[in-house]
This record gives structure tokens, sequence and C-alpha cells, in this order.
């Protein structure tokens, strides 16, 4: 800064700083993929093409590529519980992770996350499950809560947001 006075400026003092990162958007935090246990399985419902293909990048960070991703069809939204119950006795509950869209809507009908995570805590799965939905009022993440869900993950994020999330 100047001193703008009399005949001549005079330094007053300086400042000397860096900008940038002040201007900048502050990194948001990656989630430590390296937490998840090896032989982890990841098993992800959705009716929404573009989300599956998203879950492909998710469980791929996670290194994660044996998992499972469902959801293209009513049929395979239907079997979920019987998939993760399978999957749970043969690799243990706290091996398997689950991430369930709540709104999977088909021709058939309509699939909820809410529904099929209290059918597998009704059954003894104790593995985490996150309920994933644009929909995330207080409100609505109790309604996940009261059916067993570990927690709700929204849809707005990024696949390093879902992983940081689910991770917490």
């Amino acid at each position: 800064l100047l001193f703008v006075g009399g005949q001549e400026p005079h330094t007053v003092f300086s400042l000397k700083t860096e900008l940038r990162p002040c201007l900048e958007a502050p990194p948001t935090p990656e989630a430590d993929l390296d937490a998840l246990r090896p032989g982890t399985f990841i098993i992800c419902a959705d009716d929404d093409r573009i989300a599956r293909m998203g879950y492909k990048g998710f469980v791929k960070k996670c290194k994660a590529d044996d998992s499972l991703i469902l959801g293209e069809s009513y049929s395979e939204a239907a079997g979920l519980v019987g998939v993760v119950l399978a999957e749970a006795a043969a690799r243990g509950n706290g091996n398997v992770i689950c991430v369930f869209d709540q709104n999977m809507e088909y021709p058939a009908g309509t699939i909820l996350g809410t529904e099929i995570t209290a059918c597998l805590r009704d059954a003894g799965f104790d593995g985490v499950i996150a309920i994933r939905s644009a929909n995330d009022e207080p409100a609505m993440q109790k309604k996940y809560m009261k059916a067993g869900a570990s927690g709700h993950l929204s849809k707005d994020g990024k696949v390093e947001k879902l992983a940081s999330d689910l991770l917490r």
C-alpha cells in the first residue's frame, strides 16, 4: 500500500500475499478410498442408465471392481433382497455395502429403496445401506433412517463426493 501525500509517494508498508488461493473455491477433501477393506463388495441399484454409469466409476474408485450395478429392469430391482443376502452370506455382512436409489420406476411398477432396506434389515442384514435420492429434506432423511438405512446420499454429487459421504 502506498501513502500518497506531500510531494512523493512513500511506502507505508508492503503486503506481499498470494491472492489466487483466496479467490478459488477450497478443494473438497476426497475420500480415503483405501479405507475400504480388501474384499469389500458394493451393490448399487438405480433405474437410471446414467446413474448406473456413474456407479461404475464409483466402484472403480473404491477398487471394488467385482461389485454389482443393478436396476436396469424391474426384475433386477425386485430381486435385490435375494442378491444382497446371498452376497452377505458368501462374503460376510460387514463386507457388503449397498447404495439404493429411493425411487426406481419401471413400467411394471415402482420399487423403493426404503422397502428393500426394511426387508434386508428384517432378514438380519447389518451391512451399510445408503439411500440415494434427490429428496434430501429432513423429513425424508428420517424416513430413510426409520427404514434402516445407514445414511442418505444426495444425487447432485460427483463420484468422489459419493465415496466420501459413504465412507464417513
